[in-house]
């Protein structure tokens, strides 16, 4: 009974220095001593992912890391799709189509989804719901493939934004040493010596950092062997064929950002990953779903045809155990989660409704043409969840008054939220996210197109017109 308390607290302490680390700021002389006390519990299990539900530790941390997880992956959608379709999207739009993108992947993944990485990530947000019941994890531990090692795995730890010059940091393990997978252009006997070179280099250098050294002049070393291995390409490589430029791929997207791994910014927190992969692996989902959630991973493309058979058993495991968390969901009773704002009773009924209000623009029309600041909403009928409407406003190009149909999207039970959709995107056009304020009022900002084409933003206040008895109901 004593040696289980002596782990159980042991493994407690390793699990809240761990909560310490902060990305590329480990605390790496605790670090060291309590993951040397830790080990002595190794029969509880390589990160005691019940251990530490059970304890509730870092649950908060846990639940923003879901949600930066899930802006991260909204703010990418949203410069991708800016990118296609050569328009401004709002970051509501973007979170709406991440949704929906979530959705079919959980459901209906491609190969390519799969490949990318984008399905995986989807279910590891879903595992790492800090609400689900810790005891719908006990025995329920799905096994990962006996062929999966986290040093064949390709993570990578991305920014909260997306930009086109964004830094991210690779994790590819199974690059920072003789378990590279070469082309096979770069295994002829013409790169012997490059190969050896990178391999012997960045695994001495490893071996420093993970005695905790730092030797700045075998970093130089390992550096020279990159820039010796890129020269070879040049003239070693014919660029008929694209051997060349696949060959120069292969030196900066794989061996080059792994090796940034090792940067001052980074170096203290990638020791600590290094140090929990050398001798100890991930043997089941929830292991692995600990070791990504303590250093704050996503899954990276698969590029290898090691990683590339790996991620489909990968995701079948993983979808696998969300089924037998029933989804990996938080089970809830009837009125868990509900607090008083959510209680309340729907909001007073807008069919029939009218509203009017001044708006004003921020951007793309000068104050001067708007010689008509009005706007008014009227709400007809109700459709598929979604209110049918129209809406009226000065159009500044043409000096008269447009009106467009649209939808109103109203807010949930004790949400505040409304959305205003034309239905019908003409030349110049407007859509508004805002509120719905307790007493019928619409604060809503607009984005669109100009007469000319050009972007417009502003804002408007509705006020709901009172309505004769028995309408708007």
């Amino acid at each position: 009974m004593e040696n289980h308390k002596f782990a159980k607290l042991l493994f407690t302490l390793v699990i809240l220095a761990s909560n310490q680390l902060v990305f590329g700021q480990a605390r790496t002389a605790e670090g060291d001593i309590l993951r040397g006390q830790g080990r002595l519990a190794e029969g509880a299990g390589w990160y005691n992912f019940n251990t530490a539900r059970a304890n509730k530790i870092n649950v908060e941390a846990m639940r923003n890391y879901n949600e930066e997880v899930r802006l991260n992956y909204a703010y990418r959608v949203k410069f991708w799709a800016e990118k296609r379709e050569g328009r401004k999207i709002t970051l509501e739009e973007a979170k709406k189509r991440a949704i929906d993108r979530e959705r079919q992947l959980r459901s209906n993944p491609t190969a390519d989804d799969v490949k990318s990485g984008d399905a995986l990530n989807v279910m590891i947000t879903d595992l790492t719901d800090p609400d689900i019941d810790q005891d719908a994890w006990s025995n329920k531990s799905v096994p990962l493939p006996s062929s999966a090692s986290l040093k064949d795995i390709v993570f990578v730890h991305y920014p909260n934004k997306i930009a086109e010059n964004e830094k991210k940091v690779l994790v590819a393990l199974s690059r920072l040493g003789k378990d590279v997978e070469w082309p096979l252009f770069f295994q002829s006997p013409e790169f012997e010596t490059e190969r050896t070179e990178y391999i012997n280099s960045v695994t001495k250098f490893k071996a420093g950092v993970l005695d905790s050294k730092y030797d700045s002049n075998q970093k130089r070393v390992l550096d020279e062997s990159l820039k010796k291995l890129a020269s070879k390409i040049e003239v070693a490589l014919d660029d008929k064929g694209g051997f060349r430029a696949e060959g120069r791929r292969f030196h900066k997207e794989k061996l080059t950002e792994a090796v940034k791994l090792f940067d001052g910014s980074n170096i203290d927190w990638s020791r600590e990953i290094l140090y929990d992969t050398e001798k100890y692996d991930a043997k089941n989902v929830p292991q692995l779903v600990a070791f990504m959630r303590q250093y704050r991973l996503h899954f990276a493309e698969a590029d290898t045809s090691r990683s590339n058979k790996l991620y489909g058993e990968l995701f079948a495991a993983l979808k696998k155990q969300a089924s037998e968390l029933e989804g990996g969901r938080p089970r809830q009773k009837p009125d868990a989660g509900r607090n008083a704002e959510e209680r309340k009773p729907p909001m007073e009924p807008l069919v029939g409704g009218k509203w009017s209000g001044k708006g004003r623009y921020t951007k793309g029309v000068k104050r001067a043409d708007l010689t008509d600041d009005v706007w008014e909403l009227t709400i007809g009928k109700r459709s598929e969840g979604k209110f049918e409407g129209e809406i009226s406003y000065f159009g500044t190009g043409v000096h008269k008054r447009l009106t467009f149909p649209v939808a109103v999207i109203l807010p949930k039970r004790g949400s505040s939220e409304i959305k205003i959709e034309m239905q019908q995107k003409r030349r110049q056009y407007q859509n508004f996210e805002g509120h719905l304020e307790e007493d019928g009022t619409i604060k809503a900002k607009f984005t669109g197109v100009g007469a000319e084409g050009q972007e417009v933003e502003g804002d408007v206040v509705l006020v709901r017109q009172r309505s004769r008895r028995g309408e708007g109901r």
